[in-house]
């Protein structure tokens, strides 16, 4: 008798399980790619797309970052007819590390009163890193001469945008929380990081407004600058960065905090220049600095409000002189920039109530007659560097 003999049923089960797997991975793929699309779209977003999004995700983390973990505002436009550009935007990250940008069309326009506030400041009393790699920018840990860092890191890049539209400054301000305690600006590739964020930001900005500006490369690894701390001060005589060229002050002055080391032709919208002593404490005997652009007309507002007793002749009003608490300001016509680049040196700020000057009459001129020599050899090496003209001088 035949018997019946049922088909083997195991390949139709091992089709079935397939196909179930295939289409579990489908599910997870698809999931994984709504959810990395979640997060670009997040950082994408912020600040009007400013941030770079590998850039971003390589210190604040894959996210998600919460509903209020990203805010910002947008106010103005680059066109030069009504409010200037402010955009400002912040991202707290999951690596303990808050980035903040912030986009100002140059020059600002606005109110008087708010004129004090009308961009980023650069914190810290030592000289900031030029950013280098075709950028026209800086890099600064906020270090101060007693040996403190600042609990923030900032970049700026200023971008020169073309005819008709208002120019750029793009600010990054990161906010790490090290438990080890170790400063980030320590390690080469985590300057590199944080400055890849700003440079990043400054191209999609550039874009995003139609600014159409030069744009510089891409910093690579190592390639950032360390900033200028306490210990890294060098005999004036040696000087080759900002503090080059300027002449000898005996020992009050023998010692300079300066940027740029080895980078001739590194361009910064602030260049700083610190002359002091180490011995017995560090001090600082005469701060040089040149301001660009935004740094420049921010400088003047504040003199056109605070400087009281000399309303008629000041960096707002005067292309140089001799300022009303000591030291001089020179001038300069740059290209791209309707602001005149501005040039100061000061000694040390003494409240006249305080501290009777003691000096006779021949010392003072003795030390005015250097101020001005020296803030012409920084000013020219200064000028040299970011191509500009028709210096004046006090």
């Amino acid at each position: 008798m035949n018997r019946w003999i049922w088909p083997d049923s195991r390949p139709a089960r091992y089709v079935r399980c397939a196909g179930a797997l295939v289409l579990v991975a489908a599910l997870v793929g698809g999931l994984l790619l709504l959810r990395e699309h979640r997060r670009e779209s997040e950082l994408a977003g912020a600040c009007g797309g400013v941030f770079g999004v590998p850039e971003a995700r390589a210190l604040l983390g894959d996210g998600p970052y919460g509903e209020d973990a990203v805010s910002g505002r947008t106010t103005g436009d680059l066109d030069g007819r009504g409010a200037s550009l402010r955009s400002s935007c912040t991202v707290e990250g999951l690596h303990d590390v808050t980035l903040s940008a912030s986009v100002d069309g140059v020059p600002a326009r606005g109110h008087r009163h708010d004129l004090d506030g009308m961009y980023p400041k650069v914190p810290g009393d030592l000289p900031a890193q030029p950013l280098g790699h075709g950028w026209n920018g800086l890099f600064s840990s906020g270090e101060s001469l007693r040996g403190s860092p600042g609990g923030e890191l900032v970049t700026a890049v200023l971008l020169d945008c073309r005819a008709k539209k208002d120019d750029l400054l793009v600010t990054v301000r990161a906010e790490p929380d090290r438990d080890d305690g170790a400063a980030p600006v320590d390690d080469p590739r985590e300057r590199t990081r944080y400055a890849r964020v700003a440079t990043a930001a400054a191209a999609h900005a550039d874009d995003h407004w139609g600014c159409g500006a030069r744009t510089g490369k891409t910093p690579r690894d190592g390639d950032i600058a360390l900033p200028v701390g306490a210990y890294d001060d060098v005999p004036l005589d040696d000087a080759k960065g900002t503090c080059a060229g300027i002449p000898g002050r005996g020992r009050s002055a023998a010692r300079a905090w300066e940027s740029a080391r080895g980078r001739p032709g590194a361009a910064s919208p602030l260049e700083t220049c610190v002359l002091g002593t180490t011995e017995p404490t560090a001090a600082v005997a005469y701060r040089f600095e040149a301001l660009y652009g935004p740094y420049a007309q921010a400088a003047r507002a504040d003199h056109a409000e605070n400087d009281y007793t000399d309303r008629r002749k000041n960096p707002a009003t005067a292309a140089a002189g001799r300022l009303h608490d000591g030291g001089h300001w020179a001038s300069a016509t740059c290209p791209g920039s309707r602001e005149r680049a501005l040039f100061t040196v000061r000694p040390p700020y003494r409240d006249p109530l305080r501290h009777e000057d003691r000096r006779s009459a021949a010392q003072r001129t003795k030390d005015r007659a250097w101020e001005r020599a020296a803030l012409k050899s920084f000013a020219q090496h200064s000028a040299r560097t970011h191509t500009c003209t028709h210096l004046h001088l006090p």
